[in-house]
């Protein structure tokens, strides 16, 4: 494709370390030298859900300016759901995309973003000089309430996106029917109390939020997972992963990356207790309801 239309390809995946002294969490981002030196930056993502982040949309999609293996450790720093977040929306405003056009002929609904996900006919595509703006507009498409996003809330805390002054043209029919993840979001995350995050935020880890686990008919051994754990939390024995569960900060790279889907996301007994009762909230009818 790129041949037949004459577009040039890039491979180099050479970084730069900057300074971002605005930033809220990431001071100083490492970010790939071609996005450094081009005049502007046109940011195409995909429509998708998200185990870890609910929704991937033009915020998410330029972490993929940090180059390989090097997210583990963007992982590994900003190890809770809110600080992520906070980090996404610095590369995203450090960046500043002149133009975002996202694409949702074919979007991915489910356990997204990996293998895991499920192709679904959408047939949009969606475009906006705001990325902000372009992933709410998305979001309501699909049924996912904006708030319920962690990058859009903290962006509307920010006062960098009002979610009620959003005009959209074209097409306003609403997708119905639209799966989200099966798994909540970190419940320690929004939690900053030293008490909390020291005593309480393990157990909840531990009992409330979906673990990865190993298939094991499917694992090939291939070491992928391994390679994307930002705390070297699984290990390959006789050919199949193991994972410490000790050590594991459930960021799902291993989910998301696992070229098998031999990563399975399974919670425990009281988190789906609590998930039937609604007390962590329930997906219904394509919308999040707490």
């Amino acid at each position: 494709m790129a041949e037949r239309r004459g577009a040039r390809l890039n491979f180099d995946t050479s970084v730069s370390e900057v300074p971002y002294p605005e930033a809220s969490v990431a001071k100083r981002l490492e970010i790939i030298r071609p996005a450094l030196e081009a005049d502007l930056v046109i940011n195409v993502p995909k429509l998708k859900t998200h185990v870890y982040t609910t929704f991937s949309g033009a915020v998410k999609n330029l972490f993929g300016l940090v180059p390989g293996y090097t997210k583990a450790g963007y992982h590994a720093k900003f190890n809770n759901l809110i600080y992520f977040s906070k980090m996404l929306l610095d590369i995203f405003n450090f960046v500043r995309p002149a133009l975002n056009v996202m694409d949702g002929v074919v979007a991915l609904e489910g356990d997204g973003p990996g293998w895991h996900g499920h192709p679904r006919k959408v047939g949009v595509v969606m475009a906006s000089l705001d990325g902000l703006a372009l992933d709410v507009a998305a979001c309501r498409l699909v049924g996912i309430h904006p708030e319920r996003v962690p990058t859009l809330e903290i962006a509307r805390e920010q006062g960098l996106v009002d979610f009620e002054g959003i005009e959209i043209k074209g097409c306003q029919e609403k997708f119905v029917g639209f799966k989200m993840p099966s798994v909540c979001r970190d419940p320690a995350g929004y939690v900053q109390s030293g008490f909390f995050r020291s005593f309480v935020h393990p157990v909840l880890i531990s009992m409330l939020t979906a673990r990865p686990v190993p298939i094991e008919d499917r694992c090939s051994g291939c070491g992928t997972c391994l390679s994307a754990c930002p705390r070297g939390a699984i290990e390959v024995r006789g050919g199949v992963a193991v994972v410490d569960h000790d050590l594991c900060i459930r960021c799902y790279c291993c989910h998301e990356l696992c070229p098998y889907a031999a990563i399975d996301l399974r919670t425990s007994w009281l988190g789906r207790l609590l998930r039937r009762t609604g007390v962590m909230g329930r997906w219904s009818r394509g919308e999040i309801s707490q």
